[in-house]
Formats: C-alpha cells, structure tokens, sequence
C-alpha cells in the first residue's frame, strides 16, 4: 500500500509560493525522495486562468488579481471560504503503470462527492462539464471545480471545493468557460458552517479509503 503525506495550512496562502511549493514537491516525488501528498488549504481572492482560457470569459472588470497557469481548464475564482485541495499522485502506481487521466478526474469527482454526501448533500458528476455539482430546484449549480497538470504521470493543481465563499465573485466571469453557469457552496446547500479542522479530517479519511493509499506524515506550512 501506498503512503500519502497530508499537508495543512491555516492561513491563506499566495498563489505564486503554492506553484513554487507543488513543483519542487513533485519533482522530489518523481525521484522516490518523499511520499505522494496532498496539501490542504486557502488562497487570498485571485482569479486563475488554465490552458484553455479566453478572455471572453471575464465579463465584468476584474478588481483582485488573475495569473495564467499551467493547469488543466479554463478561469476560475479562489479565495477565502473555498478549500483548495491539491494533489500531487504517481499515476502510475494508481493505475498499475496504465494511467487512465479521464478515469482519474472521475475518481476525484466521486471523492468529493463522498465529502458532500457526508454533509448531507447529494451530488453528481456531469460527464459533459468536468467538475461535482448538485442540482436545486432543477438547477445545476457547480460546487467544486478540477484542473489537473501531469509531469511524468504525477499530478499537481487539484480540487477547488465551495464551503462558504463570497458567491459574487464568480459572476465577474463566465466559471470554467461555462456560459450562464450557476456556482454554489455547501453553506448555501445546507445552510451549516463546518470547522476547518473537521472538514479535513473528512477529506483526508474519504481519500484514504476511497483511493486506499496508507496515511504518510502529516504537517503544516
């Protein structure tokens, strides 16, 4: 069995120094140097644009900053109340030396919908739209959002996972290129606050099970 190190950070945490940090760590982990990981934290209001961004998708004239990334997708929103949940995995330990990346982000979604289900919220995966969302009253809304970047089959980018974010900053952009797209957030699904220690136990111990890797060591940054 595998082991994954689990990696916390209480305070926001720049977007730049987190591109830096997860770079270096997957390179230690192409060399067998340290464990997988993955790293559990906040970033201060930003806006990222993936590969596969265009500038159409901002509507509104932006007032927080907006970097281009390297990952997966299209823009985005981060910031405080939204979990960021990146995972830095050796696909081809995963997947038996036969990685398979569309049934990795499938897993991803299933694991954050694990989550969701544990706070009483039921939610899905649209095969159409890559991310987990839950419909409303007939509405689809998108909880949480997945880009993913792969150097030599291991993974870095992750999971932005809505807890309870300032909603208004999606609508200055179309959220992942999607037209018309509804975002939403376990606070506005289930009207509960979760303490941040809990919620990552939650998502460290659905990880653990659902991907059956040996928890690692654990720290803070």
């Amino acid at each position: 069995m595998h082991k994954i190190d689990f990696i916390y950070s209480n305070k926001p945490i720049e977007y730049e120094f987190s591109m830096k940090f997860m770079k270096n760590k997957v390179e230690k982990i192409i060399s067998s140097k340290e464990n997988q990981a993955i790293w559990l934290l906040e970033h201060p209001n930003i806006y990222t644009l993936g590969r596969s961004a265009v500038k159409s998708d901002i509507k509104n004239n932006i007032n927080i900053p907006y970097i281009d990334t390297d990952r997966g997708g299209k823009i985005t929103y981060h910031g405080p109340g939204q979990k960021i949940i990146y995972i830095m995995l050796n696909l081809k330990e995963i997947f038996n030396n036969q990685p398979d990346i569309k049934l990795f982000i499938n897993m991803l979604g299933k694991w954050i919908i694990t989550i969701l289900n544990k706070n009483n919220i039921l939610a899905y995966i649209d095969n159409e739209n890559i991310g987990v969302w839950v419909k409303d009253n007939n509405i689809n809304k998108k909880i949480a959002s997945i880009g993913i970047k792969l150097k030599k089959w291991i993974s870095y980018h992750g999971i932005a996972l809505n807890i309870n974010p300032n909603m208004s900053y999606f609508n200055n952009i179309n959220p992942c290129g999607i037209l018309n797209c509804k975002m939403t957030s376990i606070y506005k699904e289930n009207n509960k606050l979760i303490e941040n220690y809990k919620l990552n136990e939650m998502i460290k111990n659905t990880f653990l099970k659902n991907f059956n890797f040996e928890l690692g060591n654990e720290y803070k940054i």
